[in-house]
């Protein structure tokens, strides 16, 4: 689902709100398809679909924790373009950072303007002012994607249970959950890595 375009401009290649809606009939009428095929037998072969958040059901572009991560990085000197930020993308924001620091640029980066190695304290610090400055504009990025309420209901018709993963905190994704339910999107169930302890690629969040 998500494709991101490394100019910053476009995050999604040629994935219009036409062609989410094509997407979301296609895997409704497979869901369909595969739990008439097993009513015989009274088991649904497709019972529940998990969707992340941020570029996927809202947010689209996944503009906030890009720009946010942006900002927060160049507080600290670090000059990573958008589409090295967007590398890691979905990851617990920790690893998230872990990951950044880690690459030439990243180490490079953080000698140039510390003057020594960076350690886990600076990765600490990094987290909380990116949480500080996301819960100040999460709530204005973080809108229903059009389309997607209706092709979660038809889904929900399939009798398909909907669950949700995200990199987020459990303290971002409240306001974010109360926002979506008021424009028509609730899911089941929404864990997150800090809740789970354990975040992508890992699948333990699914297993949840």
């Amino acid at each position: 689902l998500k494709n991101r375009h490394p100019t910053g401009k476009r995050f999604y290649r040629e994935r219009t709100v036409k062609s989410w809606k094509l997407y979301i009939h296609n895997l409704h009428s497979c869901v369909k398809k595969e739990n008439e095929v097993m009513m015989n037998t009274k088991v649904h072969s497709v019972q529940m679909i998990v969707f992340d958040w941020a570029g996927t059901t809202v947010d689209f572009g996944s503009r906030a924790p890009l720009q946010i991560f942006e900002k927060t990085f160049q507080h600290f000197g670090l000059e990573f373009t958008l589409e090295e930020i967007a590398g890691p993308m979905g990851m617990e924001k920790k690893d998230h950072i872990r990951t950044l620091l880690s690459t030439e640029e990243g180490t490079t980066f953080w000698k140039n303007t510390q003057n020594r190695d960076w350690d886990e304290n600076d990765v600490e610090r990094i987290y909380d002012l990116f949480e500080a400055n996301l819960k100040m504009v999460v709530q204005d990025y973080s809108h229903v994607i059009e389309g997607v309420p209706e092709a979660v209901q038809k889904l929900r018709e399939s009798g398909v249970k909907i669950g949700s993963t995200t990199g987020y905190s459990s303290e971002i994704m409240k306001p974010i959950l109360e926002q979506a339910r008021r424009e028509g999107y609730e899911v089941d169930c929404c864990v997150t890595p800090d809740v789970c302890g354990f975040s992508r690629p890992k699948p333990f969040m699914v297993f949840e």
